[in-house]
Parts: structure tokens; C-alpha cells; sequence
């Protein structure tokens, strides 16, 4: 299917989560001694992997990220001179930059495929590439502009405590408790740690669990204050009364609460 879409198009992604999943904890990634480039890297290759591994978790997604790409930066005025156009540049690029296979070795047991490194890597490789003879002069990409390693894309951008920062957010299953997400994330928390590169902080910028597991609390507390409250009311009442009145009480108040989180979520 993917070689029948246009090659220009944002890769399909297949998730097993909800159209409107939230993520329900969110990590932030940050350095003072490598780029953000870096920083991306290994958040998207060390730590996502291990994140979508972890029980009740459906999916790891990342913001803010930068991802590394050949730049090429064009001066309109060098293209005008030479009667260039970027699309001009762009076949080039096609044309110049493939990976094809030379051919096979075979054996009674083995066949081995050959493959030419035609495909380029490095940023003067790219500057080499002649776009077009003009008045039989090649001429290259380097003498239209500039090639350099950058981010493929800087339209978003993640800040934590003041600081530049990559994110992944934590996307619970549908059916998962998001206290035992939280849990198991922050036991495996010190183990990632471990293995992130000297200089590079992770820090746990929000967890929508602690909000629950606080509410949780304050049920329970407040169901104890209300069996002292109608134990206190108690007088001369009957035994089945006051355990009707008890329950009464502590329905409300469980009932009050459960309305105010539905409230904050909503917000």
C-alpha cells in the first residue's frame, strides 16, 4: 500500500490506542551538553521501546523531537544566475542518491545479494551532486547553496523548567488502571537513568495518577470522618438506623467526589 501513496506524505502509523487518547504521564528530556538532535535520538531509540513494554501502556509518543536530516539551503540568487529551479535540484537529488543492487553470489547452499553504497551519507557528498552542464559547466549543489546536518522539522518545540526539552507522553491502554502504569513506570524510571548518556536529565513532568491516587485518599478520609460524625449523632437512635444513616453519608460524599474528578478531567 505505502508504494502506491505519494512519496511526499507523512509515514502511516499503526497504534493500538484510541482516536483521542490522551497520554496520562509525561517525561521530559534534557541536556546541557548535547543537542537536541542527540537528545531525540536517544529518547526515540533507548527509552521509547522500553516505555511500550511496560504493563498497560499502549503506546510512547514523542514531542518536541528532532529527528536528523541532510539540510540543503538554496540561494535564490545563485539559482536565477544559472537558470535553476529547487525542483531542478530535487531530481537531481533522485537521480543521484539511490541504493541498487549490483548483482548476487551463488552458492550450492547460499546466495548471498550484492548491493552498491551509490546512496550518499555525508554532507560534501551531497555538495557534489551536479544539478545540471550548463554551458558544459557542472554544476554542483555547493555552488547553489549550502548542505549541512540539521533537524528535518523545528515546528514544535517542548519546553521544561525554562529549559529546551523532548517529551514522551505515556498513553494508557483502555482498559488499564493508570495507578499500575504509573507504578511500574517509575520502577523502571532508575533503570533507564542508568543507561541515558552522562549530562542527560529525565524528569517525570506530569503524572494525572497522583491526582487520582490524592482523590482516592480523600474518600477514604472522608468516609472516616463521616462514621465519626453520625456515631456522634448517634444518640438514641437504633442500630439500623444509624448504619443506614452511615451509609447514606458516605454514599453522598464518594458520590461528590467522583464528581469532582470527572470535572477535572473534563477541564
Amino acid at each position: 500500500v505505502r508504494n502506491k501513496l505519494p512519496q511526499a506524505i507523512d509515514e502511516p502509523v499503526i497504534a493500538k490506542v484510541e482516536a483521542d487518547a490522551n497520554p496520562i504521564i509525561w517525561l521530559a528530556f534534557n541536556s546541557d551538553r548535547h543537542s537536541p538532535l542527540e537528545v531525540t535520538d536517544v529518547a526515540s531509540r533507548i527509552v521509547k521501546p522500553r516505555l511500550q513494554t511496560l504493563p498497560g501502556a499502549a503506546d510512547v509518543r514523542v514531542f518536541g523531537e528532532r529527528k536528523f536530516a541532510m539540510r540543503i539551503w538554496l540561494d535564490p540568487g545563485r539559482l536565477a544566475a544559472y537558470n535553476l529551479t529547487p525542483p531542478d535540484v530535487e531530481d537531481a537529488l533522485r537521480r543521484q542518491n539511490v541504493e541498487v543492487p549490483a548483482g548476487r553470489i551463488e552458492s550450492r547452499e547460499r546466495e548471498f545479494s550484492v548491493v552498491s553504497r551509490t546512496d550518499l551519507g555525508k554532507p560534501e557528498e551531497f555538495a557534489d551532486i551536479v544539478v545540471r552542464l550548463v554551458k558544459g559547466y557542472p554544476v554542483r549543489i555547493r555552488d547553489l547553496g549550502s548542505v549541512e546536518i540539521g533537524a528535518a522539522q523545528e515546528r514544535s518545540a517542548v519546553r521544561f523548567n525554562g529549559k529546551n526539552a523532548v517529551a514522551l507522553g505515556v498513553i494508557k491502554q483502555a482498559t488499564a488502571n493508570p495507578l499500575d502504569l504509573s507504578k511500574a513506570l517509575r520502577a523502571e524510571l532508575p533503570r533507564l537513568i542508568a543507561q541515558l548518556p552522562e549530562g542527560m536529565a529525565v524528569n517525570v513532568a506530569y503524572d494525572s495518577s497522583v491526582f487520582i491516587d490524592r482523590s482516592i485518599e480523600a474518600v477514604f478520609t472522608t468516609i472516616g470522618e463521616a462514621i465519626l460524625l453520625v456515631a456522634g449523632d448517634k444518640g438514641g437512635v437504633s442500630q439500623k438506623r444509624f448504619y443506614k444513616q452511615l451509609i447514606e453519608k458516605a454514599d453522598a460524599l464518594f458520590d461528590e467526589h467522583l464528581a469532582r474528578i470527572r470535572e477535572k478531567k473534563e477541564k
